[in-house]
């Protein structure tokens, strides 16, 4: 659970934890965000934070951090992201100002799109089945008169 501290319909700090804070001239305990009732704390200004937002599948999708925004008519703080789908194809690395971005041997760095990243992990996942009958293979190299089993 987390809390925030509001002002005058805007957000001033989100607080993940319970911690004891200042608000005014008053030191308020850090058990006070469990002991006290909502309407106490609403009467200092520290609302609960619901997570109502909905967050993307980290596999294809990339998450903003939370927008918070007060909803006063219900006396909470609520959250929001911003989804964007992460891209299919490669792409040129590029800093801020759009000039591409080189390795330490003057190559241009590559952003890794979604089918790049499967075709890796096809091929890792094809390489750990096929690894442990690698000794049949080179068994078969050294000396003729051996064959691989059918059930391989």
């Amino acid at each position: 659970m987390a809390w925030a501290h509001v002002v005058d319909g805007n957000i001033q700090q989100i607080y993940q934890r319970p911690r004891s804070l200042v608000i005014g001239e008053v030191r308020y305990p850090s058990n006070m965000f469990t002991k006290y009732t909502d309407a106490e704390k609403a009467a200092i200004g520290i609302y609960p934070v619901v997570d109502t937002g909905t967050k993307g599948d980290n596999r294809f999708q990339i998450t903003s951090h939370p927008t918070y925004t007060f909803d006063s008519s219900n006396n909470r703080v609520t959250t929001s992201y911003t989804v964007t789908d992460k891209p299919l194809a490669d792409s040129n690395m590029v800093d801020a100002d759009g000039n591409n971005l080189l390795d330490m041997n003057g190559n241009q760095m590559i952003n890794y799109g979604l089918k790049s990243q499967a075709k890796e992990l096809a091929k890792k996942r094809a390489h750990d089945l096929i690894k442990r009958f690698g000794w049949l293979v080179q068994r078969v190299t050294m000396d003729s008169s051996k064959t691989i089993p059918s059930a391989v």
